[in-house]
């Protein structure tokens, strides 16, 4: 019988193999442990990458030259070193030295691997590190916003997985890079359940510590486990490999998305022709095609030196695809009671956790060519780590990459409507954040929202007609008090402000805008994707709507203080 002083094991018992690399579960008693044994391999194959992309990009000359047959091309003085070694034949002595170099690499690798430990305690998580300069770093659980998960392409292959902590403040990211799939799941529901619980002033996360019977059962499946494990052991070693190539195929391929939205449907998904629908008629792609085209120009007009300046459009180009591909391909988001989960990737995949309460600002959008298609993206405003994102997908902040206006509403509602509501109405039949209101506001007319001053036409150009604030009481459907902002005519814009969340309200004038009586008026949040500045409203109504969006706020935040949000 297990001692009632010494908590359950958090995540059950050890399965036979563990994680995807037979890794076992990790405990939360404070006990430090070690990354996965196969970190530093990621860790030197990353520099070997970058290595190979600077050889690659030296030997540039040599392979335009062969392509234009120029045999004068490489002949430039930058050239030498890489001329130098095929004239004098140290190709051997050259590719000894990159090897010593990756040998080096690799080995501080695997010394960093062994002085870094990390744990989860009652109250944090810690990561220590470092052989000549110690580095330890805190995450106290009451300032973590949110635990992503990420996983590259050379990761999913090995089975691992990066574990991000997001804590508020820039900067404040803890990566635990790398750790078995299986266990960075774990570990990930581990930290949010004690995350909840000290938010709920619980005084253990784990459910078998204050349930005798979860945690009898505990026990005998662990006893269970230890059986199954001996079995096994017996079974030989051809059987093991079988079972774990069969568990890395199966961490490879896994999305990550709640069983329990899987199996209510409420899931937004993207499909791939719409997905590559959206890159091709995007604002990056168009412009990479323009270029491409000019200095395709320049070459067959008799200029094969513009081939220098084509190699890197493309190199960016490609990059900037395989992103905006990445960040919507197998994309899915479900909801949880206080979050919502999106996951996404081909070659990299990443799982971010979002809690409701981390979203300051939400925006739906529309390109101009995807307007024939009806399609919108949907960004948020986040607090804490939001802009240092690895990917591009965080620094953006995109939760839908691109969905229908139906799509839109949905995520819109999800994010920042009433659950509650949501669950007992069907979506919201009436209120500010109502299927029927939001719908208007995004690609309606937009009735109801104070517009832009007649002499606005020129500082707003054709925006003008579209151009518009509400602000909203809470109601049905919507805890929050909302500012709503309507903007733009090349790129649709619609954006949500809980005014809870502003962090200031700003009445400004340009020259242009002093000389025509109109002002500019902006709702501050923390930094984001999210524009939240309306222009070209008459100074008399920017005056009103600034002294309303501060007095608003200022409740709303008290309020949201009180524990009764607005």
């Amino acid at each position: 019988m297990r001692d009632p002083a010494v908590p359950a094991h958090p995540f059950g018992p050890a399965q036979p193999g563990g994680g995807a690399q037979g890794q076992p579960a990790i405990p939360s008693d404070g006990e430090w442990r070690r990354l996965h044994p196969l970190s530093p391999l990621l860790r030197g194959g990353l520099f070997v990458l970058v290595l190979f992309g600077i050889i690659v990009a030296n030997l540039r000359d040599q392979v335009i030259s062969l392509v234009i047959g120029n045999s004068s091309w490489n002949q430039s003085p930058e050239n030498g070193g890489i001329d130098y070694i095929f004239e004098h034949g140290l190709v051997v002595v050259a590719l000894l030295v990159v090897a010593g170099i990756i040998a080096l690499v690799i080995l501080f690798s695997w010394l960093s691997y062994r002085f870094a430990q990390f744990r989860i305690a009652d109250d944090a998580v810690e990561l220590r590190r470092g052989v000549l300069f110690k580095q330890h770093r805190r995450a106290p659980l009451d300032r973590i916003q949110a635990v992503d998960l990420q996983r590259q392409l050379l990761a999913r292959v090995l089975g691992l997985t990066q574990v991000e902590v997001q804590t508020a403040g820039q900067g404040g990211k803890l990566t635990l890079a790398y750790l078995g799939h299986r266990d960075a799941q774990a570990v990930r529901e581990q930290i949010l359940r004690l995350v909840r619980a000290q938010t709920a002033g619980t005084a253990s996360a784990d459910p078998a510590a204050v349930d005798p019977a979860a945690a009898a059962a505990a026990e005998g499946t662990a006893g269970t486990a230890d059986a199954t494990a001996t079995a096994d052991a017996q079974s030989g070693s051809r059987l093991r490999n079988a079972l774990d190539l069969e568990s890395r195929v199966t961490d490879f391929a896994d999305d990550d998305v709640d069983q329990g939205a899987r199996m209510s449907g409420t899931l937004v998904t993207v499909p791939l022709g719409r997905l590559v629908g959206s890159i091709v008629l995007g604002w990056g792609f168009l412009v990479a095609i323009v270029l491409v085209g000019v200095i395709g120009g320049f070459v067959i007009a008799g200029h094969p030196a513009a081939l220098a300046g084509l190699i890197p459009i493309v190199i960016a180009s490609v990059a900037v695809i395989v992103s905006h591909f990445n960040r919507g391909f197998g994309f899915t988001l479900s909801r949880s009671d206080d979050a919502i989960r999106i996951g996404a990737g081909l070659t990299a995949t990443r799982t971010e956790t979002i809690p409701f309460a981390r979203v300051h600002a939400v925006d739906v959008r529309q390109p101009l060519l995807w307007k024939p298609f009806g399609w919108w993206q949907v960004r948020i405003t986040l607090a804490g780590n939001a802009t240092n994102g690895s990917d591009g997908q965080k620094v953006a902040g995109i939760v839908l990459p691109v969905g229908t206006l139906d799509d839109a509403v949905r995520v819109t509602q999800t994010i920042l409507g009433d659950r509650n509501f949501f669950a007992a109405s069907g979506g919201g039949a009436e209120g500010p954040l109502s299927y029927a209101v939001l719908r208007d506001g995004i690609a309606g007319a937009g009735g109801g929202y104070l517009g832009a001053g007649p002499r606005s036409g020129l500082v707003l150009w054709a925006a003008r007609r579209r151009t518009g604030i509400a602000v909203t009481e809470p109601g049905p459907g919507s805890p929050h008090t909302l500012a709503l902002i309507r903007r733009g005519v090349l790129t649709r814009g619609y954006a949500l402000v809980p005014l809870a969340r502003a962090q200031s309200v700003l009445l400004h004038r340009t020259f242009f805008h002093r000389a025509l009586g109109l002002a500019r008026v902006r709702v501050h949040t923390v930094f984001g994707p999210v524009p939240t500045e309306i222009a070209g409203l008459e100074l008399d109504h920017a005056r009103r709507l600034f002294e309303q969006l501060a007095a608003q706020a200022v409740a709303a935040q008290r309020d949201d203080v009180a524990g009764t949000p607005r």
